[in-house]
């Protein structure tokens, strides 16, 4: 999601009280539950990690979540945020976008699904990703071009 921001850079906005303003580029938020409670662990400059580097910052602040690390729960800004309930079996779902960030991802399971190839029916492993976004701070076409090159960034892993 983080390369899809640097193209994209508008969903690093957020509209507030006293107007627009410009979130870190790039800051990507993971929603993380611990116990029941709901923290964002926040990536600083996403795009320019790779998987395996943000797979390891990610794991350290959990960590820090999990020891009761009180700077690791307060709530970081970031430009979007990611929430997964594919550990949850959810298919699918719509995420509520963490003001005054503009926007959130959700990701469903990693499931098999029948796709038609070259007229045939196979199984292929699908993922569906639903994003919510303000309206103040990008329009649908602008959110619907972000989510393809979030999709095309993840097909090309």
């Amino acid at each position: 999601m983080g390369q899809a921001l640097k193209r994209y850079e508008r969903l690093g906005w957020r509209y507030a009280d006293d107007g627009y303003q410009q979130a870190e580029a790039g800051a990507v938020g993971v929603a993380v539950d611990l116990g029941g409670d709901l923290f964002v662990a926040r990536i600083a400059g996403a795009g320019a990690q790779s998987v395996e580097q943000i797979s390891a910052e990610l794991a350290e602040q959990v960590a820090r979540l999990r020891a009761g690390d009180p700077k690791a729960r307060h709530l970081q800004p970031a430009a979007v945020t990611v929430s997964n309930l594919g550990a949850c079996r959810v298919d699918s779902f719509l995420a509520v976008i963490n003001p005054p960030e503009a926007a959130i991802l959700a990701i469903g399971r990693i499931a098999p699904q029948p796709v038609i190839v070259d007229g045939e029916i196979v199984a292929r492993r699908q993922v569906t990703l639903t994003l919510s976004a303000d309206h103040r701070v990008v329009n649908g076409k602008y959110a619907a071009q972000f989510l393809e090159a979030v999709a095309a960034n993840l097909e090309s892993l």
